[in-house]
């Protein structure tokens, strides 16, 4: 029987499965939440009120289905089934059916992105694997393949991402315990490529061909407005300009920013407004920059051997040189967190990567010794 069980803090309810046997009793997550107001419980169903309510409702009818299957089987075969047994049963299927149902309610980047990771790790695995087969051994081999292909936050981060697939599950009581915990990897150190002052005068004076100045021009702004984000960038408009100053809210926060517009950024406004089309409806708008960021940082690639600098030159690496610049200018970092519109001092410390380069090591040892 279908019901809701006790709400989060957001109002919403996950849907679960009663599976009632003459043994005991249990209850079966479906993987989906769903507000009060949505929940028809006469019926046992989603409303229509709720934009995804045949979607839900196909998943319940689908799960009801599975248990009823699983019990007749096991029951055909002369086996009595527990409401605990059938729900351990229930749970053995696809993690990376699971992982894709799970992303769907990520947002667009990050689903992006963790779809990725899942899907590179069943390529690795080159079949479909039930939450059975993921044992701490079967980890160990992925890291063990990671390792030899990817740098070790790389690897740090592939793990930690499918680990979080396996919790959601633990979350939802498919499962008492998860094996990602029994794999420790290392973060290691983030390879955070940055420039120096003198490569950023390179990117400025570098002889480009026309179709590759929108790209530098939109790279420089970033910089000059302390390392204001791609996406933030992709929706610049003239209202936000406001005599010196750009105001703006930041869309990976939601947060108001307002930061001095120094004279070389405000002569590259009107080069890098309408890189891409703005629409109101923020998926598709996500999608679109996405798709823009993509093709900019191709193009810078093509930028940074023009201009001489042997670094991989990405959109992101103008927040990491502008922090790693004001780092070297001994800037306190209460300030650059702030220019960054970082949430805290922890994440511009994260930003430092390492920590001094050795000729500041050098110097600052010299100064003690004497």
């Amino acid at each position: 029987i279908p019901h809701l069980g006790t709400p989060d803090k957001q109002g919403t309810r996950m849907v679960y499965i009663k599976v009632t046997t003459r043994y005991e009793r249990s209850r079966v997550p479906v993987g989906v939440r769903v507000r009060d107001a949505d929940w028809n419980a006469k019926k046992r169903e989603v409303r229509v009120s709720n934009p995804e309510y045949s979607k839900i409702n196909a998943a319940i009818r689908r799960k009801i289905s599975d248990l009823e299957a699983i019990y007749n089987a096991k029951l055909s075969g002369g086996v009595n089934v527990s409401a605990k047994e059938l729900k351990r049963t229930a749970g053995a299927g696809s993690y990376f059916a699971y992982a894709f149902q799970y992303l769907e309610g990520k947002t667009y980047n990050t689903k992006r992105s963790r779809v990725a990771i899942v899907n590179k790790f069943k390529a690795w695995a080159g079949r479909d694997l039930s939450f059975s087969e993921i044992t701490p051994e079967l980890i160990e081999r992925y890291v063990s393949y990671l390792k030899g292909v990817n740098n070790q936050y790389t690897v740090h981060v592939n793990i930690k991402r499918l680990k979080e697939v396996f919790t959601a599950a633990v979350r939802v009581g498919l499962f008492e315990s998860n094996p990602f915990d029994r794999v420790q990897v290392d973060a290691g150190r983030a390879n955070r490529a940055k420039l120096t002052a003198e490569e950023v005068r390179m990117i400025e004076v570098a002889e480009l061909p026309e179709r590759l100045k929108q790209a530098r021009d939109a790279w420089l702004f970033s910089f000059y407005c302390a390392g204001m984000r791609f996406g933030d960038v992709c929706c610049l408009t003239p209202e936000k300009v406001k005599g010196d100053r750009l105001i703006y809210t930041m869309n990976k926060t939601g947060v108001s920013r307002e930061v001095k517009l120094h004279p070389k950024a405000a002569a590259l406004v009107p080069k890098v407004i309408g890189l891409i089309d703005v629409c109101p409806d923020p998926t598709q708008l996500r999608k679109r920059i996405a798709a823009k960021n993509v093709v900019i940082n191709r193009q810078l690639k093509e930028v940074a051997k023009l201009a001489g600098v042997d670094k991989i030159l990405t959109f992101h690496v103008s927040r990491h040189t502008f922090a790693d610049i004001a780092r070297k200018k001994k800037l306190p970092i209460q300030v650059t967190s702030e220019l960054l519109g970082h949430s805290s001092i922890a994440v511009t410390q994260a930003y430092f990567g390492r920590g001094f380069d050795d000729d500041t090591l050098d110097a600052a040892l010299d100064e003690i010794v004497g």
